[in-house]
C-alpha cells in the first residue's frame, strides 16, 4: 500500500499514482484567474500580501486586486532621528514597489500612513497620482507631519474627480489653521464624506476666528470631526463645512480620540472627564449655526 504524504500547505499539490489529486490539495488555485482576482479584491491588502507565498499563481493575482491597497508602515514610532531616517527610506521604496507591481485598472480604497515630510513631497504626489489613476474612491494619507504649518502646506494642483471619502489625520496646534486642508475638500467635486482626526499638541494661544473664502459643496453630505476641542482652530473648518456644504446632511463630534495634549511649560498634559466635558459643551453651540436638515451628533 502506498505511503499517504502528510499536506502541511494549501499550496502543496502532489499527486498520486494513478493521476488523480490529493484530496487536500489546493484546489482554489486551480480556479480562473478571474475568480481569484475576484477574490483577492474583497481581502485586506496584508491579507492580500500573504497569499503571494501560497503558491506561484497567487503571487501575481494579488497585483490584479481591485479593493484596498492599506500600505501602513506605523509598527513603532522612532525616538532616533538617524533610524527613523532609515526607515523612511524603506518605506518609500516598499510603497514604490508596491504601486510598480499593482496591475489592477482601479482600487477601492488607499491608504498611506508613515512619518513623512516636506522631502517625501515628489514621492507622495506621486502616490496620489496612482489613486488618481486608479479612480480611487477613498483616499487616506496619514503622514503623522511635525513641524510643518498646515496652513502653508502646498497641494499638488489637480481634481480628485472619483473621490468619494477622505480622511485626514492632523497634529494641530492653536498657533496654526485648519483651512488650509479646504483645498483638498475643493478639489473632490463628488467628495461625499470627510473625516478630520486631530492630535493636539503645543500650548494653549487665543487666537481670532478666521473665515476660508466661499466654496460651495454639492456632495458633501458627512463630516466628522475626531479630537474636536471646541478652540478656534477646530470651530472655524466646521463654520466653513456648516457654511458652504449645501447637501450636508450630517456632522459628527467625536472629543474622544484627542489626548488633549497641551504643553504648558513643557509639564501640562490634560486629559480628563472634564475636558471631554467641555469639549461637548463647545460642540453643542454648532447648533445654532445648523441649516435645516442638518443632524449634529456628539458622542
Amino acid at each position: 500500500m502506498a505511503k499517504r504524504v502528510k499536506q502541511t500547505s494549501i499550496c502543496a499539490q502532489e499527486q498520486l499514482g494513478d493521476g488523480r489529486h490529493n484530496d487536500s490539495e489546493d484546489q482554489i488555485s486551480e480556479l480562473p484567474d478571474e475568480i481569484l482576482a475576484c477574490i483577492v479584491s474583497r481581502l485586506t491588502f496584508r491579507e492580500v500580501a500573504s497569499t503571494s507565498v501560497l503558491s506561484k499563481r497567487w503571487r501575481d493575482v494579488w497585483t490584479f486586486s481591485t479593493g484596498s491597497l492599506d500600505l501602513d508602515g506605523m509598527k513603532k514610532k522612532w525616538e532616533d532621528p538617524w533610524l527613523l531616517k532609515v526607515e523612511q527610506s524603506r518605506y518609500i521604496n516598499w510603497v514604490n514597489r508596491v504601486l510598480e507591481l499593482h496591475q489592477g485598472s482601479t482600487i477601492d480604497e488607499f491608504r498611506i500612513h508613515f512619518w513623512l515630510d516636506n522631502r517625501f513631497k515628489s514621492s507622495i504626489d506621486k502616490w496620489v497620482d496612482f489613486a488618481i489613476a486608479k479612480r480611487a474612491q477613498r483616499l487616506e494619507l496619514n503622514l503623522e507631519i511635525y513641524g510643518q504649518r498646515t496652513e502653508n502646506m502646498q497641494f499638488p494642483q489637480y481634481e480628485l474627480s472619483k473621490l468619494r471619502h477622505l480622511t485626514l489625520t492632523v497634529y494641530a496646534s492653536d498657533s496654526e489653521s485648519l483651512l488650509g486642508f479646504t483645498r483638498l475638500i475643493k478639489a473632490s467635486p463628488l467628495l461625499h464624506s470627510f473625516t478630520l482626526q486631530l492630535d493636539w499638541i503645543g500650548p494653549r494661544r487665543r487666537k481670532k476666528l478666521q473665515r476660508a473664502p466661499k466654496c460651495t459643496h454639492q456632495y458633501l453630505k458627512v463630516v466628522e470631526f475626531v479630537g474636536f476641542v471646541g478652540r478656534p482652530i477646530d470651530l472655524e473648518l466646521a463654520m466653513y463645512v456648516l457654511e458652504n456644504a449645501v447637501m450636508l446632511e450630517k456632522i459628527i463630534v467625536n472629543p474622544n480620540r484627542s489626548s488633549f495634549f497641551f504643553m504648558e511649560n513643557s509639564r501640562e498634559v490634560v486629559d480628563s472627564e472634564e475636558k471631554l466635558a467641555a469639549a461637548r459643551e463647545c460642540a453643542k453651540q454648532l447648533k445654532t449655526l445648523l441649516p435645516h436638515g442638518v443632524e449634529l451628533v456628539i458622542l
